[in-house]
């Protein structure tokens, strides 16, 4: 029997929707404004702050230099010149540190006491601190009676104070884009609100005819309705279903017919006849583990994989690297598993590390090039050998390597590369990595298909 609602119609207000996406667009458009505004802002006026403090250094420092001159003509290095020297450094805005050297020996002089000088013995050396100068003011002074008398003063480039209210000044600016952002959202939810769909005209429906039959003929729906999408149909028999209808509601649900296969309407259960096997295939089977025994990868599924990673590379411009790792004389599970285990401690991404029969390992290594892939291999190797010192008298581990190098290899030849690699090593040379000239390479492939 065709079902369809009764005296129900639902509207939808597009034109607030619209209104909500238009508002929210615009105040994002804003918030963007706001926070590139607060950046550019905060850049310009440090920019401005580094440049005043660099002009500032470079006027106290010519000023330092006529000071210094003057003091060192009255007496050079005694106590006296020695104090006046370190007061003038702490009277300066932006100079920190001072060194004074002529023919037999340097001095140090500090705005403060050990934060822009390093003592290496008797000689004194500009520490490297964030916001001081790399380069030191350099100038020769004219002292009497001495020679080569110079002075290098290294400053420091950056107001804190000033740095703190240009961020103070940003912040504010961000904290105004963050409550721009929340009307934004408070000003949406209003909006959607309205969206919501309603019920018009007439009464609200009650719970007995929000889906109910129709027993007269079809009625022509109202252009605000959803009536149209519903097929309906008129019925014969109206009196047997406003019968059914006043029916109480915990009568027993309706049984749906079933379609029986011919043969099959005698009385027997329904799959009586179903074999053991046709049981079976109801049900999906259990999936083969992920990892094998020692928890690596199937070595079977390595070609796939190498091939993804090398698709992968290629597409970000990256390189790969990878790893034959071979145990060379005690082959047994205990020495396998232990290899196992510090490869996923090492190299960590265990889906990249993939079982070798029983003699070994292969390990994919991301965004890694050859020179990169031969450190991490020596690395793990001395690990491995440190680590498990009941098995470094009798055992050898060999680690062939190959890499993408910027080429388009596919995965077979990648690990004939390491392959080969592998067999160059020795206990001489338990590591070896396969280098490839890209150069080369294109003018073999070049070779191949001309043939």
């Amino acid at each position: 029997m065709p079902m369809r609602y009764k005296n129900s119609s639902v509207e939808i207000s597009l034109e607030s929707s619209l209104i909500s996406h238009r508002i929210s667009f615009m105040i994002a458009l804003v918030c963007i404004a706001v926070y590139a505004l607060a950046l550019i802002f905060a850049g310009i006026r440090v920019y401005r702050m580094v440049s005043g403090q660099n002009l500032l250094a470079q006027q106290e420092f010519a000023d330092f230099v006529t000071y210094t001159t003057a003091e060192g003509n009255r007496g050079f290095m005694n106590e006296r010149f020695q104090t006046n020297i370190t007061n003038a450094l702490g009277l300066s805005k932006t100079l920190q540190a001072a060194i004074i050297s002529n023919d037999s020996s340097e001095y140090g002089f500090e705005r403060t006491q050990e934060t822009g000088i390093v003592w290496n013995g008797s000689k004194p050396v500009f520490k490297s601190v964030f916001g001081f100068s790399k380069t030191p003011l350099f100038a020769a002074l004219a002292i009497e009676d001495q020679r080569n008398v110079t002075v290098r003063v290294i400053y420091n480039f950056f107001d804190y104070g000033s740095l703190i209210v240009i961020l103070k000044q940003t912040l504010a600016i961000v904290v105004i884009g963050f409550c721009i952002s929340c009307i934004t959202l408070l000003l949406r939810y209003l909006l959607v609100k309205d969206t919501v769909p309603v019920s018009v005209g007439g009464d609200p429906p009650k719970e007995d005819d929000l889906f109910n039959i129709d027993t007269e003929t079809e009625q022509e729906p109202d252009n605000d309705s959803f009536l149209d999408v519903f097929d309906t149909e008129d019925t014969d028999s109206s009196q047997d279903i406003d019968d059914a209808i006043e029916e109480p509601r915990d009568t027993e649900p309706a049984i749906l017919p079933l379609s029986i296969p011919e043969g099959g309407a005698d009385n027997t259960p329904i799959g009586t006849n179903i074999s053991e096997d046709e049981f079976a295939g109801l049900f999906p089977k259990e999936e083969e583990p992920t990892y094998t025994a020692i928890g690596l990868n199937w070595e079977a599924n390595l070609l796939e994989k190498l091939q993804d990673e090398l698709h992968r590379s290629d597409s970000f411009d990256q390189d790969l690297a990878l790893l034959i790792v071979e145990i060379g004389n005690e082959r047994d599970e205990t020495v396998l598993s232990a290899l196992a285990a510090e490869a996923i401690d090492f190299f960590v991404l265990r889906d990249l590390i993939f079982e070798r029969g029983n003699i070994g390992i292969i390990v994919i290594m991301q965004d890694t090039d050859i020179d990169a892939g031969f450190i991490r291999a020596t690395e793990f190797h001395a690990k491995f050998m440190g680590k498990y010192p009941e098995f470094s008298q009798d055992l050898n581990l060999f680690i062939g390597i190959s890499s993408r190098c910027n080429r388009e290899v596919d995965a077979d030849r990648l690990i004939r590369e390491a392959g080969a690699a592998l067999g160059k090593t020795s206990e001489a040379a338990p590591i070896v990595a396969f280098r490839v000239d890209p150069e080369k390479y294109k003018e073999f492939l070049k070779k191949q298909r001309e043939e």
